[in-house]
């Protein structure tokens, strides 16, 4: 609503701007040069961030794999030093009183979560790596609009040539939208990233484990009917699907269709209930 607000404003604004442009010696091939101009600097200076950004990201992948190389491994077959310091925690958490357990409890189930996260972001960086083509992408992708315009408005009323550069924001924002998001379909298929699959195979059987385990494991009353119980169980699934998008342990491909598996399961639950109440 803000950024409409703002493209109304110079949109009302617009047809006295020009007028004002007329009176003076500017014109308007002026504005439309220098924001063509500014749409070029702009996407020169947007590709060597992009490039930049894409070699600090790939740099910084390997430096993460290999940590994720030694967590995994530390797992397989911890070190002597670490089991025996993880026992003497253990035996000193267990004297405890509750209250700090239970902060020990949440302090390393908090670990396990940043884990879980930092371990899903490699393994994402690793299956879908950056390079030139999605650097590429990203520098046309980025499109300008209602800071310029926004920050062109706060210029004072008597600001020399004042109706010349807000023109010129206008044509930078008009212009870096219309060119840039008109062709972004085109340069998406151009730099042969259109239509890839980046759902790791095996993926979707592991997520339906995990939500199934999730739902099973949820103690339910013994003398709860039987669409209630169905009920109770996918509401686990349904946190412990939340949990796992919030880890980023899935794609948000087989999330989302998980997502709407459980949606189908628990409207039909709800007619069924619906029907017996009915009946």
């Amino acid at each position: 609503m803000l950024e409409g607000a703002v493209f109304l404003a110079i949109g009302l604004e617009l047809y006295a701007l020009v007028v004002d442009v007329r009176r003076t010696r500017d014109t308007l091939g002026e504005a439309v040069g220098i924001a063509g101009l500014a749409v070029g600097v702009i996407l020169v200076i947007r590709w060597v961030f992009a490039t930049i950004l894409v070699r600090q990201t790939t740099a910084f992948t390997n430096r993460r794999a290999q940590v994720h190389d030694r967590l995994r491994r530390s797992r397989e077959a911890p070190e002597p030093a670490r089991l025996e310091r993880r026992e003497r925690m253990i035996a000193r958490i267990s004297g405890a009183d509750e209250a700090t357990q239970a902060r020990w409890e949440k302090r390393r189930e908090t670990w396990r979560t940043r884990i879980r996260r930092y371990v899903a972001d490699v393994d994402y960086l690793m299956r879908q790596p950056l390079g030139f083509r999605e650097g590429t992408l990203i520098a046309w992708a980025g499109m300008r609009g209602v800071v310029t315009l926004a920050a062109a408005q706060t210029l004072p009323l008597g600001t020399p040539h004042r109706s010349l550069l807000i023109l010129v924001a206008f044509f930078v924002a008009a212009g870096s939208l219309v060119l840039q998001g008109g062709t972004l379909p085109w340069a998406i298929r151009l730099m042969g990233l259109a239509g890839q699959n980046t759902t790791p195979e095996g993926e979707w059987p592991r997520l339906k484990a995990d939500l199934d385990k999730a739902g099973n494991e949820f103690p339910v009353p013994p003398d709860t009917p039987a669409e209630q119980a169905k009920l109770l169980h996918l509401y686990a699934r349904r946190d412990a699907l939340l949990h796992l998008r919030s880890a980023g342990a899935y794609s948000s491909h087989s999330l989302a269709s998980a997502l709407a598996e459980l949606d189908a399961e628990e409207i039909g639950i709800q007619i069924r209930l619906a029907q017996a109440e009915y009946e």
